[in-house]
């Protein structure tokens, strides 16, 4: 069950692709940084990072990006027991680049993926009733 947990946010973790040197087009980069996305991932690791308790819930490919997203996110000490690892579907993936004239460009490729297949469960439903729901 969620007890014991401050905040739990449930959502979609991405791969994330981008070019090393900051300030680098994607087109032009050789070498290439992997890191992990999704809005309800970055909160919840802001969040325990604050020392809140905190769960995320969501679904991801049994893949690098998915190993390494759930690896972090265990790490940094957010329950990750509601996290579905699907064998069929992979973790969605985006590549972005921050440009100087043009600012911040993403390039999204999730319409596949894990997340996508996600559907509750009673046992979810557990996990989240001590929770107040938010959008």
């Amino acid at each position: 069950m969620g007890e014991g947990l401050d905040v739990v946010t449930i959502g979609e973790l991405l791969g994330v692709i981008s070019p090393f040197d900051l300030h680098a087009s994607l087109e032009s980069s050789v070498l290439l940084e992997r890191s992990v996305g999704g809005s309800e991932v970055n909160v919840a690791l802001a969040l325990a990072r604050l020392g809140n308790r905190v769960g995320w819930a969501g679904a991801v490919g049994d893949d690098p990006f998915g190993r390494a997203g759930v690896r972090l996110l265990r790490g940094e000490g957010v329950d990750v027991s509601r996290v579905v690892v699907s064998s069929s579907a992979p973790t969605g993936v985006y590549f972005k680049e921050l440009l100087p004239l043009s600012g911040l460009r993403n390039y999204p490729y999730r319409d596949t993926s894990a997340a996508r297949e996600l559907e509750g469960t009673d046992a979810d439903v557990a996990y989240l009733l001590p929770f107040e729901c938010s959008t």
